[in-house]
């Protein structure tokens, strides 16, 4: 299951670096480079929360979710001038769709937050040292699928509903045993 999942970021990681790379390519061409890093980042997150929330557990309140992580892209977008600015924006929204959605306890959160700061380090060190836009956003994205080892509310869920349906089912055959017991006693 989780080689899956993380197989599926690993994925998904290759498939936003490729139209990282087109975006860049179609956006430069009629607008300014900052900008275009921006619109372009931009349509790259919305992309990553629609993921994120389209393979969560949660049933109502999907869209309502997406709705406030698109207004606060826009409004963010259009209000924020500095591109690391925006990038730290953006990269809290992750960690608190991620902490909302995917994990169950303190440490699991704890550990996302660290992992969330370790690929904002290694992405703005390689924009630092004139690596390119694509290299940081690749290694970024590389580090945000390990996120998919954490352990999730899936599988604490999971646990937690083994254990009382178990202690029915254990009581039930009690209940059985004795009533047969004492029909033929």
């Amino acid at each position: 299951m989780k080689q899956n999942t993380l197989l599926q970021h690993i994925g998904l990681a290759i498939g936003l670096s490729g139209l990282a790379l087109i975006n860049d390519l179609i956006l430069r061409q009629f607008f300014s480079i900052m900008l275009s890093n921006q619109l372009n980042i931009s349509l790259l997150i919305c992309l990553y929360l629609g993921f994120i929330i389209r393979r969560s557990s949660l049933i109502s309140g999907r869209v309502t979710l997406l709705a406030i992580n698109l207004s606060i892209v826009l409004i963010s977008l259009f209000w924020v001038k500095h591109a690391s600015t925006l990038l730290v924006i953006y990269l809290a929204m992750i960690f608190c769709n991620r902490a909302l959605l995917c994990y169950a306890n303190l440490l699991a959160i704890m550990a996302d937050l660290g992992l969330c700061l370790l690929s904002a380090s290694t992405a703005f060190w390689l924009l630092a040292n004139n690596y390119s836009n694509l290299t940081a956003l690749w290694c970024f994205m590389l580090f945000q699928t390990l996120h998919t080892l954490l352990p999730s509310k899936k599988v604490a869920y999971a646990k937690k509903q083994s254990a009382p349906s178990q202690d029915k089912f254990n009581h039930a055959l009690q209940s059985a045993e004795g009533a047969l017991q004492k029909l033929l006693s």
